[in-house]
């Protein structure tokens, strides 16, 4: 099991579900970031749902902060590759003009030998 992230942890605990007020047909509770709910005794609570929700946007902060990294790596990689073909090109002229010369070198020895 992996551990928990700790941003989702904190952001849990700042969300506890407060009563406020108890009345004859129905308790009312706050969360701490400002949601309330009232809440009929032996009713659902929505609480947990509003957390859940709140953990999603979290998680999917989290992921779209991934995704940016991941394509940011992607970027620097295709431009690594780009830079390395160019040095294989560059390297690739220099071999061939290498060979060029030494061919002209070689036919102009010859052609002096003629003379």
């Amino acid at each position: 099991m992996t551990a928990p992230d700790p941003g989702l942890t904190d952001l849990i605990a700042a969300h506890p579900r407060l009563p406020i007020h108890v009345f004859e047909d129905r308790h009312r509770y706050r969360c701490l970031c400002g949601w309330f709910e009232d809440v009929e005794p032996g009713e659902f609570t929505p609480h947990p749902a509003h957390v859940a929700f709140v953990v999603e946007q979290h998680t999917n902060g989290r992921i779209t902060e991934l995704e940016a990294r991941i394509a940011e790596a992607q970027s620097l990689c295709n431009a690594t590759g780009r830079y390395n073909a160019a040095r294989q090109k560059h390297w690739n002229i220099r071999v061939f003009a290498c060979d060029v010369l030494a061919a002209l070198k070689g036919r102009a020895a010859l052609e002096g030998e003629q003379q």
